[in-house]
């Protein structure tokens, strides 16, 4: 057996390779559950970690908060890795932690579950263009050789935003993450997917918050900041704000801006910064041009912040309700 590969691996495998007790003691080697071991300087990765509590408990599959990270979501993180054990009489029990792991027992359709092949959905991918689904789809294809190895068994995107619901993720938090499964850049579901199994949906916990949240969810947002901004706007009781809609010059038809959120009917447009706007000089003579290009045509934009946002919404909101009053003809 090389002492290199498999990373991760049972006991009984190593000893039917030939190594000794005394081998599955070196410190190169750690034990996160018993019977298994785990390369010591791999052993803080998603993907071994995961690959570590499957090997503990077979059958299991990767669920909630991990699989909600290994997809890449913006959302609360876990400090262990969450697995679902199937259950056959269809209860959801309590889960219990142990080793690192948190496990759940409820019902598993063999629909719910999908093969991953890639360590992680990198989100700096989206910049070049490839979308999560993409990375999926390569990963599948080429399975045997993908750089964590086997392929592991994870709950479905949609399946894992019903867990996260169940789990006790808040409204925002689920239409964040339903935002960026349905946006162009994850692509790993629609809306109406989200509808259809939120509608099969019975005295599930979270149902409701989830039910709520699913009338929220919407295509078009390039970042979590965008979803919470929105949000922002809607819990104000302001009108639902457009989700970066083109604004092209009324003279020539040329291109001049995408804003995060817009109202056209009041040419008020919305965007979000956040800190390497401040930071990076050119990125902020960028924005500079950008926002004097609104002003040549009419439109005014009000620049919104995390502070504006997260630790003075209300500050906020009124400060857009003098801007509609002052652009109402």
């Amino acid at each position: 057996m090389d002492t290199n590969h498999p990373t991760v691996f049972t006991v009984r495998e190593a000893l039917e390779h030939g190594l000794t007790r005394g081998n599955l003691r070196a410190n190169s080697l750690i034990a996160p559950s018993r019977g298994i071991r785990i390369d010591a300087e791999r052993c803080g990765e998603l993907w071994m970690r995961c690959t570590a509590a499957l090997l503990a408990r077979p059958g299991a599959v990767i669920s909630h908060h991990t699989a909600a990270e290994l997809f890449g979501l913006p959302g609360p993180r876990a400090t262990t890795v969450h697995v679902t054990e199937t259950n056959l009489h269809g209860r959801w029990k309590d889960h219990g932690v142990r080793n690192g792991v948190t496990s759940h027992r409820n019902v598993i359709a063999a629909a719910d579950i999908m093969m991953v092949g890639t360590r992680v959905i990198d989100p700096t991918s989206f910049l070049t263009g490839r979308r999560a689904v993409d990375q999926l789809d390569a990963a599948a294809a080429g399975a045997n050789g993908s750089p964590g190895g086997p392929v592991l068994p994870v709950t479905t995107p949609v399946r894992t935003l019903i867990d996260l619901a169940a789990a006790g993720w808040s409204r925002s938090s689920l239409v964040v993450a339903g935002d960026a499964l349905v946006s162009d850049r994850f692509a790993l579901a629609t809306p109406e997917d989200i509808g259809r199994a939120v509608r099969r949906l019975h005295g599930v916990r979270g149902v409701r918050t989830l039910r709520e949240a699913s009338r929220l969810i919407r295509t078009g947002t390039d970042s979590a900041m965008e979803s919470v901004t929105r949000l922002m706007f809607i819990d104000g009781g302001l009108p639902e704000p457009e989700i970066n809609v083109p604004l092209y010059d009324p003279v020539s038809g040329e291109w001049l801006a995408r804003p995060d959120l817009s109202y056209r009917r009041w040419k008020l447009a919305f965007e979000y910064d956040g800190e390497h706007h401040r930071t990076d000089k050119d990125q902020w003579q960028r924005d500079v041009r950008r926002r004097d290009r609104y002003t040549e045509v009419g439109w005014q934009l009000k620049v919104l912040t995390k502070r504006s946002v997260k630790d003075e919404p209300e500050v906020t909101i009124a400060t857009i309700r003098r801007l509609i009053a002052s652009r109402v003809e």
